[in-house]
Order: C-alpha cells, then structure tokens, then sequence
C-alpha cells in the first residue's frame, strides 16, 4: 500500500538520507508501540475487573485482543517489519475509534482513538496518506451521528446524553475536522524542516567527509614524513656520533652543539663543552683572529671560509686545528657549523720545513760567501809567500846585532797577523781547518785566559768579570786548536762587546750524552758531545738579529777595537769543519748563551810540538822539482831549499813537470794542487806514477787537506803543507819524506 519512498523521505532521492529517515521511523514507531504498551497494561486490567462484575460483554473481548496484541507486537519488535508494526498500530486504534464512537458516543475515548490513529498516520507517512486517513475518520464520524439521528446505534442517554444532539456531533466533527487538518499541516512543516535539516546536516556531513579525509591524508602524509624524517634524523645522527672529524656549532661565539668525537679529543664532558663561549678554549695569540673570522660568518659578510687555531684540550694542552666553517640555522637563528681537523703533525712539518728553509738559505748563503771568501784567500796564499816566508831567509842572513833584524821580525809578525786574517777566511770558506790533532777543551780555554789577547780584551771592557766552570775529566776531542782557540776568543769577545756597562760572561765545559735530538738554533743529533758554553749577562739581541749573527761583517761592535766582523762567520765555520752543532739562545736585556757541541773521541792528546834548529833538516845535494802556477812560490821555494842544501829546479805548470820527471826524475816533487791553466796537482801526479811509480812527493796548497789531496796520499804522495809556509815547514817536510 505505501512504500518506502513515501516514508518521512518527503520526495528525497538521497539514499543516505532514506537510511537515515529510516532509522528515524523505525525508532519513532517502537517508542510509540511500547508508550501504547504501558497505558494498554491498565486498560487490560481494567476491562478483566470490570468482566468480572458485569459479565463478559462484545466489547470487553475486543479490548482483551487489542491489548493482547499489541502487547504481543511490542514484545516482538525486532522480528516484525517497520510496516506489520505500525498497521498494526494504526488498526488498533482505528478499531478502538470505531468502536467507542459507535458504544459510547462521543462521551467514551472513540473519538480520543481516532485523533490518536490521525496523528499516528500524518507522523509517520506523507501528506497524501494523512489525508486519507483524515477523510477516512471524518467520514467514520459522520456516519455514527447519521446512525444515531436515525436511531440505528442507541446510547445509554443516562450516562452518554449529549451524543445524541445532532448539534453536538456537528461541532465536534468540525472541530476535528479543524484539528486534523492543523496536525497535518503542523506534521508537514515539521517534516518539511525535518527535512532540510536532514539535508543540511548531510551536507554539513559530507563537508565533514571531505575534510575528514583530507585530514587522514595530511595526517597519513605528516606521519609518513615525520617517519621518513625521524629516520633521516637517526642516520644523520649516527653519521655525526661516529664521525671522524669534529663537529661544533656556535651561536654568538656559544657552543650549542658538539658530537662524540670533539667530546673525545679535547678530553671535556659535554656539558664542559655546550654553554661555554668557544673563545674561551682557543689559544691567546689566535683568539684575535678567530673572534675576527667569527663576525664575519655570523654576520653575514661571509658564508664559508677556514680557521686554523690552536684548541685547549681538558689537560690544558693546546692543538692545532682547521675549522671549514659553513653557515646554518640552529632553532630558528643564524649559526655556524665547523668541521674540525687536527693538523698538529702538518703545522709540525710546516714548521719543520719553515726551519729546513731557513737553514738552507743560511747555508747556502755561507756557502756563497765562503766561495767568494775561499777564492780570495787562495790569491792572498799566493801573494803572502813574500812577506810571511822571505823573512826566514834574511834572518839566516843576518847576524844576531844586526840592526835588520828587528824590521824584518816586524815584518814577519806583521805578514802573520795578515796570515791569520786569511786563514779566517779560509775557516768561513770551510777549507781553513786543516790540523786533527787530539786535544782537550779545557786546555784550549786555559791557554787563552793567559793569553795577550785576553788581556787586550779586559783592558778594553775593565768592568767585565770572567768566571769559569770547567768540568774536571772533559772528554777530548779531535781538530785544530788554532781554530778553536780563536773560536773561544771570538765568542768571549763577543760577549765582553754586549755588555757597554760591565757585567759577567761565564765559560763552563761539561760532558753530554745527548739521548735524543735537542731542538734549537740547530738540531744537535744523538751521540756523546764535549760542551762548550759561553754566557754573558748583556743586552741579548732580537729573533732577526739571531738569523743573521754568524753573517760574515754581520756586526755591531765597536769600529776599530773589535776586528774585521769575521768573528761569528769563523765561529760557525770551525763548529762546521769539527763537524759540531752550534745552539744560540738570548733574551733582550737578559743575557745571550752560545753552546758549542764537539763530538767526543777516546784517543788520547799528542805531546806539544817543539822548535828545531835548521841543521837538523838541511839537505846533503838531494834534487828537488818544484811545481807551482805562481812565480813567487815557485822564486821562495827554489831559495828557502837551495838555502839548506838542495838542488832545486822549478815548472810553472803539470804539463811541464811530466816532461821533466820523463827526462831527469828527482828525488823529490814539490807539487802545487791547484795550477791554472792546464792540469792540476792531483792529475799530474796520477800520470808521473804511470811512468815513475816510486816518485816521492809533497803536496803544498792555499786550501786545506780537499778529497784531491786525500785522494792523492792516498795513491802515495807524502805531507801535504797549507800556504803560506815558511822556512821550517818546507824544510821539515822535504827532509822527513827523503829519508823515508
């Protein structure tokens, strides 16, 4: 009879909304069944009691099924459809309608009946079918009050008068009439805002839909990118934890984050670290710099660059890093992040090359200037022949009154003094050093504090005081004490010089075994060294001033009183040749200490050389060839030899002494190792054995002992005399190979 689409839906095509208005009914109709329910209890209860009294009539048997049923409907609900349950509903009370109007009048509740089963209707089902249902009730009424006016249905007028005035049932069908309709009217407008707030709220529903789904999809999307980031912050994590560099980010110059391996090189806790101004961990004489290339990175001037700094670890020791620095944010403000490197072992080999460096230029400008030095020393060698050596031949010639003898001993002295200076040169050319005799340092020392030239050096600085300290069993060492003496005497005097207003140089020797490099002015190597040391309590000089003080006429003594500015230059030259290592140590306005390391040797010192008369190395008519590039040489050395009773002939050259020794070899050669041009000493010789292999020589030259006059000893040749030599040398030499 009715379908679904009748029902509450008010013409909807929304299935959503028909699910819904369904459920609304099927709602509405239970409450109302189980409300009928509970008033039909006592209607039941009365219709029994009043059977009991009156008898059972038509009328109670009917109310006892009626009852009965829809006590038995609302028990049973859930097992009977939406439309069995409320024809059911609408039945009964229609019937209950019908039959009060028709038992009762209106006095009973037929007429309450049918406005019950109306408004049941017009709640639960469209317009049209509440229209029916009021046609239907009306005309129900009119046909009781027709039946009654025509006396078809009686009353008992006692109990029920008024139903049987046509008036009575005229007003009362209008005003029912008036009522249903108003019910109906007020049920559509109901169901009409029931509608639109069914709409409404289905739209508000699929509003909520959407952004309900919305809301999974960026909360499923936030959640999967929390998770994608919580797993890329735990492999950066991890990443950083067990880095190999350090990692510190810096916010106002303030560590707010450091990883695990900064943690554990520098030796601090975390919280030692983090909150503290990173300043405060750099060393003194960088933090300048740092702060300065800090602003620049926070400030925005600079987005990257590199620091290199010395770091304080927790020991208070410091060491070096480069920090790459890259800008960054940390919690929402600008910071630096850097990656930190330790470099101590590259700035160790900087710092290392930086001194290889130096002391190559060092060397190599000694080296130069020694050249330079060493060639000019060999010309003065040549031209010093006539004033050191002639002397020697005229003292031989005059008697010991003759008023010559003290112009030329004066002139010998004087030629010597220029010998000296030459040999300072030769020393700075490395090529002075010709004597390994075994000596003691001690001995050396001692010769010189008695010496006339200490005691020139007091009487030109009387304020300075000179203590010693020597070690009471130095080990000897093996070299030329000619040099060394002049090496201590350079050195004191040295010291007396920065000391203008007096003071105390102190001289001290000891034995040191030295167990590992000691690192100063030179790197002194392992091994067992003789110490000399020498201090002065003067001015000290600068770091500049300690690079160039062994620079030959490097100086700042005083013109005239303190030499020719070779001093340090020889110093240096010796230590070299004695192949020693020099440290310098000075503070300006403390003092300056010079250490000199000798290698040690066990042999024991040689027996001091004594003077010996001319007759004891004259000759007996031996032939002599003399070779030498220089007249002069060449003129004293034929007249020295013929003067103590050799046969002497002379060659300018190696050429010419070959073609000699070819023709007439003599019992002796006298051979110059550097000749210019043509072949030099050690060829000559080489090509004199291929032909006389017996040929007894002696070497003479400007230079000391070279690899050539070794190499030339070696092959046989016999004593080797530095120039300038004089009459004794050259004698003694002679004599002593010919009477091998």
């Amino acid at each position: 009879m009715f379908t679904d689409g009748e029902f509450l839906t008010r013409n909807s095509a929304d299935s959503e909304s028909l699910q819904k208005t369904s459920i609304i009914r099927d709602q509405l109709i239970t409450k109302v069944l189980f409300v009928i329910a509970v008033f039909a209890l006592p209607i039941l209860a009365l219709s029994l009691y009043r059977a009991r009294d009156v008898g059972w009539q038509n009328v109670m048997f009917l109310h006892v099924a009626l009852v009965i049923l829809i006590l038995t409907t609302a028990v049973s609900h859930r097992l009977l459809s939406f439309r069995l349950r409320a024809f059911i509903i609408i039945g009964v009370f229609f019937t209950v309608g019908v039959g009060g109007l028709m038992t009762w009048g209106l006095s009973g509740f037929g007429l309450l009946s049918l406005i019950i089963c109306h408004f049941i209707v017009a709640l639960c089902f469209t317009s049209r079918v509440s229209i029916i249902s009021l046609v239907l009730c009306i005309g129900v009424m009119i046909t009781v009050a027709v039946a009654v006016n025509l006396k078809w249905i009686a009353f008992n007028v006692d109990f029920n008068t008024y139903s049987i005035l046509p008036s009575s049932w005229a007003i009362i069908i209008i005003a029912t009439a008036a009522f249903m309709t108003l019910s109906r009217t007020s049920m559509d407008r109901l169901y009409s805002s029931l509608t639109q707030m069914i709409h409404a709220q289905e739209e508000q529903a699929l509003k909520l839909r959407s952004i309900n789904e919305k809301l999974k999809t960026e909360i499923s999307e936030r959640m999967k990118g929390q998770r994608s980031l919580r797993k890329s912050e735990e492999k950066y994590r991890l990443i950083v934890d067990n880095a190999s560099e350090g990692m510190i980010i810096l916010q106002d110059n303030i560590v707010v984050f450091v990883n695990n391996f900064m943690i554990k090189t520098s030796g601090f806790t975390h919280a030692e670290l983090v909150h503290k101004n990173f300043i405060d961990f750099v060393h003194l004489d960088d933090r300048k710099s740092v702060y300065n290339g800090l602003r620049k990175y926070l400030k925005d001037e600079q987005v990257n660059g590199e620091l290199e700094c010395r770091l304080m670890d927790k020991r208070g020791n410091y060491r070096w890093v480069r920090c790459h620095c890259v800008t960054t944010e940390w919690n929402g403000r600008r910071a630096l992040l850097a990656f930190t490197y330790e470099i101590n072992d590259y700035k160790k080999a900087e710092e290392e090359k930086a001194e290889l460096r130096k002391k190559l230029e060092r060397a190599r400008k000694m080296e130069a200037i020694g050249t330079l030095a060493g060639g000019v020393a060999h010309d003065l060698n040549n031209v010093m022949i006539g004033i050191v050596s002639y002397p020697d031949l005229l003292l031989m010639q005059l008697s010991e009154d003759s008023p010559l003898r003290k112009p030329v001993l004066t002139m010998k002295k004087t030629g010597e003094k220029a010998t000296a200076i030459v040999q300072d040169l030769l020393t700075l050319a490395r090529r002075g050093v010709g004597v390994a005799d075994v000596t003691c340092i001690n001995a050396i020392i001692s010769d010189y504090l008695r010496s006339p030239e200490f005691e020139k050096m007091l009487s030109f600085h009387p304020d300075v005081t000179v203590e010693t300290d020597l070690a009471p069993d130095p080990s000897n060492i093996v070299g030329s004490p000619v040099h060394l003496s002049k090496t201590i005497m350079n050195l004191v005097s040295n010291a007396a010089e920065a000391m203008p207003s007096g003071g105390i140089i102190g001289i001290t020797t000891k034995n040191e075994n030295v167990a590992s490099p000691i690192m100063g002015y030179e790197n002194v190597e392992q091994g067992e060294y003789s110490v000399i040391s020498i201090s002065d309590t003067g001015i000290g000089f600068s770091p500049d001033d300690r690079e160039r003080i062994f620079e030959p006429f490097y100086t700042k003594k005083v013109m005239g009183r303190s030499g020719t500015g070779l001093g340090m230059a020889v110093v240096w030259g010796t230590v070299k040749d004695h192949h020693g290592y020099i440290d310098v140590r000075s503070i300006q306005g403390k003092g300056t200490t010079v250490t000199l390391y000798f290698p040690q040797t066990t042999n024991k010192a040689a027996h001091k050389k004594i003077n010996i008369s001319w007759d004891n190395y004259r000759g007996n008519g031996e032939s002599i060839l003399v070779v030498d590039d220089v007249l002069e040489q060449r003129e004293f050395a034929c007249t020295a030899l013929s003067q103590l009773g050799y046969t002497v002939s002379a060659v300018s050259s190696g050429d010419e002494a070959i073609e000699y020794v070819k023709k007439d070899a003599p019992q002796l050669l006298i051979l110059d190792m550097i000749m210019d041009p043509g072949i030099d000493g050690l060829e000559t010789y080489k090509q004199i054995l291929n032909f006389n292999p017996g040929q007894k020589t002696i070497l003479i030259s400007g230079f000391s002992e070279t690899d050539r006059v070794k190499e030339a000893r070696h092959l046989g040749a016999g004593a080797f005399i530095k120039k300038p030599y004089d009459l004794e040398d050259i004698g003694m030499a002679a004599r002593m190979e010919l009477d091998k």
